[in-house]
Protein backbone atom coordinates (compact mmCIF):
# COMPACT_ATOMS: atom_id res chain seq x y z
CA UNK A 1 0.00 0.00 0.00
CA UNK A 2 0.97 3.71 -1.04
CA UNK A 3 0.80 6.89 0.93
CA UNK A 4 1.08 9.85 -0.68
CA UNK A 5 1.27 13.45 0.79
CA UNK A 6 0.92 16.03 -1.67
CA UNK A 7 0.69 20.27 -0.83
CA UNK A 8 -0.48 23.26 -2.07
CA UNK A 9 -0.32 26.31 -1.38
CA UNK A 10 1.53 24.92 1.73
CA UNK A 11 5.34 24.43 2.61
CA UNK A 12 6.20 20.51 2.69
CA UNK A 13 7.14 20.17 5.97
CA UNK A 14 8.53 16.97 7.89
CA UNK A 15 6.31 17.45 10.86
CA UNK A 16 3.16 17.61 9.13
CA UNK A 17 3.97 14.97 6.39
CA UNK A 18 5.19 12.38 9.32
CA UNK A 19 1.82 13.13 11.21
CA UNK A 20 -0.52 12.54 8.34
CA UNK A 21 1.56 8.86 8.18
CA UNK A 22 0.88 8.33 11.90
CA UNK A 23 -2.95 9.20 11.81
CA UNK A 24 -3.13 7.64 8.39
CA UNK A 25 -1.47 4.39 10.19
CA UNK A 26 -3.55 4.45 13.22
CA UNK A 27 -6.80 5.39 11.19
CA UNK A 28 -6.81 1.97 8.54
CA UNK A 29 -5.26 -0.50 10.54
CA UNK A 30 -8.15 -2.64 10.27
CA UNK A 31 -8.23 -2.15 6.55
CA UNK A 32 -4.70 -3.23 5.59
CA UNK A 33 -5.27 -6.15 3.56
CA UNK A 34 -7.90 -4.09 1.35
CA UNK A 35 -6.56 -0.84 0.41
CA UNK A 36 -4.33 0.00 -2.54
CA UNK A 37 -3.41 3.48 -2.45
CA UNK A 38 -4.26 6.84 -0.32
CA UNK A 39 -3.14 10.16 -1.64
CA UNK A 40 -4.00 13.14 0.86
CA UNK A 41 -3.86 16.74 -0.22
CA UNK A 42 -3.13 19.50 1.77
CA UNK A 43 -4.36 23.31 0.41
CA UNK A 44 -4.16 26.43 2.01
CA UNK A 45 -7.36 28.09 -0.14
CA UNK A 46 -6.46 31.70 0.87
CA UNK A 47 -2.74 31.33 0.23
CA UNK A 48 0.83 31.38 2.11
CA UNK A 49 0.60 34.70 2.69
CA UNK A 50 -2.82 35.44 4.20
CA UNK A 51 -4.94 33.60 6.94
CA UNK A 52 -9.08 33.13 6.51
CA UNK A 53 -11.85 31.37 8.24
CA UNK A 54 -11.56 27.93 7.19
CA UNK A 55 -9.03 28.15 5.25
CA UNK A 56 -6.99 25.23 5.43
CA UNK A 57 -8.64 22.05 3.47
CA UNK A 58 -7.53 18.07 3.36
CA UNK A 59 -8.44 15.91 1.32
CA UNK A 60 -8.70 11.95 0.95
CA UNK A 61 -8.54 9.82 -1.24
CA UNK A 62 -8.54 6.47 -0.42
CA UNK A 63 -8.65 3.09 -3.20
CA UNK A 64 -9.87 -0.27 -2.07
CA UNK A 65 -9.26 -3.34 -4.31
CA UNK A 66 -12.25 -3.93 -6.45
CA UNK A 67 -14.31 -1.01 -5.65
CA UNK A 68 -14.77 2.19 -6.31
CA UNK A 69 -12.05 5.45 -4.62
CA UNK A 70 -13.42 6.72 -1.78
CA UNK A 71 -12.67 10.51 -0.78
CA UNK A 72 -12.99 12.54 1.95
CA UNK A 73 -12.75 16.19 2.29
CA UNK A 74 -12.26 18.51 5.89
CA UNK A 75 -12.23 22.29 6.27
CA UNK A 76 -10.82 24.26 8.85
CA UNK A 77 -8.31 27.17 10.65
CA UNK A 78 -5.27 24.87 11.64
CA UNK A 79 -4.01 21.94 9.48
CA UNK A 80 -3.35 19.66 12.27
CA UNK A 81 -6.72 19.76 13.16
CA UNK A 82 -7.96 19.48 9.60
CA UNK A 83 -5.77 16.43 9.64
CA UNK A 84 -7.15 14.95 12.80
CA UNK A 85 -10.80 15.47 11.40
CA UNK A 86 -9.95 14.23 8.06
CA UNK A 87 -8.45 11.08 9.44
CA UNK A 88 -10.97 10.48 11.61
CA UNK A 89 -13.99 10.37 9.38
CA UNK A 90 -11.76 7.97 6.76
CA UNK A 91 -11.83 5.40 9.88
CA UNK A 92 -15.31 5.86 9.90
CA UNK A 93 -15.86 5.51 6.04
CA UNK A 94 -13.46 2.50 6.17
CA UNK A 95 -15.58 0.85 9.10
CA UNK A 96 -18.74 1.58 7.19
CA UNK A 97 -17.33 -0.18 4.06
CA UNK A 98 -15.92 -3.04 5.85
CA UNK A 99 -19.50 -3.67 7.49
CA UNK A 100 -21.27 -3.60 4.55
CA UNK A 101 -19.26 -5.60 2.55
CA UNK A 102 -19.54 -8.62 5.88
CA UNK A 103 -23.11 -7.92 5.53
CA UNK A 104 -23.31 -8.39 2.11
CA UNK A 105 -20.90 -11.65 2.30
CA UNK A 106 -23.73 -13.28 4.64
CA UNK A 107 -26.58 -12.37 2.91
CA UNK A 108 -25.02 -14.24 -0.25
CA UNK A 109 -24.20 -16.46 1.87
CA UNK A 110 -27.45 -16.93 3.32
CA UNK A 111 -29.10 -16.92 -0.41
CA UNK A 112 -26.69 -20.12 -1.72
CA UNK A 113 -27.90 -22.12 0.72
CA UNK A 114 -31.54 -21.53 0.04
CA UNK A 115 -31.20 -21.99 -3.32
Amino acid sequence: MQIQVHFSDIENSWAINNHVQQRIAQAIKTGLKQITRIDVHLHDDSGPCKSGTSDKRCTIEMRLAGMDPMSIEQHGNDMYAVINQATRKLQQSLIKTRSRQRDHRAQMRHVAMMN
